[in-house]
């Protein structure tokens, strides 16, 4: 069986709670992507009751550590992430949290490096994350290749609780939006910075030639540039677009 869900990690526990008690998965993905025969796919509806009941059974059998692991793997950008998870899932609920610690198994291996590659990306996007003012609302537009917004929100929320900000994650088409004490997750395909004031043009501007003038051209490195800082993000930086 196939099964078709709507791409969010509770539709995903949805898929893992049919694959229990309905029947076995032979793959899982979103719907509206590749199609296969019909006759063997069956679309699941996200229902919020069943995924808190798979998210805390897990939790309770597996422990908190082990879920973590699988919502970060889950957020990567690999091909058919759905049933590499899900094989994790199987091989742990089998053998054991224990599981989780033999790296050797190609099954625990793989969610195990997702895991680190998304906990790693969004490290990174905590300090290269670029702020501007647009009338009031602090608004950063950025493209990770994991769906990092619902990670790194809780970190600005701690450290910009008394501002209003968007997180806008442009490759998805959505952001994370704050203000007055809570935030959500919502579609948002609209660029802010075209409406940046005068004043916010001036101080980006500044930032610019700055970076330029402490600049040693004799010392120009690029490829330890791109070592520390990928060149897919430095459209979204404020002192690197000059410089592309």
């Amino acid at each position: 069986m196939f099964y078709l869900y709507d791409g969010s990690f509770d539709g995903f526990l949805c898929c893992v709670y049919a694959h229990y008690y309905q029947e076995r998965a032979d793959g899982i993905r979103i719907q509206g992507g590749e199609q296969m025969q019909l006759f063997y796919e069956k679309e699941v509806t996200t229902d919020y009751n069943i995924s808190h009941r798979v998210f805390w059974g897990l939790q309770g059998r597996l422990g908190q550590e082990i879920c973590e692991k699988i919502f970060r793997a889950f957020l990567s950008d690999l091909s058919g992430k759905e049933m590499m998870v899900l094989r994790y899932i199987a091989v742990c609920l089998k053998q054991g949290r224990r599981m989780d610690a033999y790296r050797t198994h190609p099954d625990i291996l793989a969610v195990q490096k997702a895991s680190e590659r998304v906990a790693r990306e969004a490290h990174r996007f905590l300090g290269w994350m670029r702020f501007s003012d647009i009338q009031g609302v602090l608004y950063a537009a950025y493209e990770p290749d994991a769906d990092l917004t619902c990670l790194i929100m809780p970190h600005f929320v701690d450290r910009l609780r008394r501002e209003r900000f968007i997180l806008h994650d442009r490759k998805r088409k959505k952001a994370g939006i704050y203000a007055k004490g809570y935030w959500e997750e919502r579609p948002f395909d609209r660029d802010l910075r075209m409406y940046r004031s005068a004043k916010e043009i001036m101080t980006e501007e500044a930032w610019q030639a700055y970076f330029d003038h402490i600049a040693i051209a004799e010392r120009e490195n690029r490829a330890l540039q791109r070592q520390f800082m990928p060149v897919k993000i430095w459209k979204n930086l404020t002192e690197k677009p000059v410089r592309l």
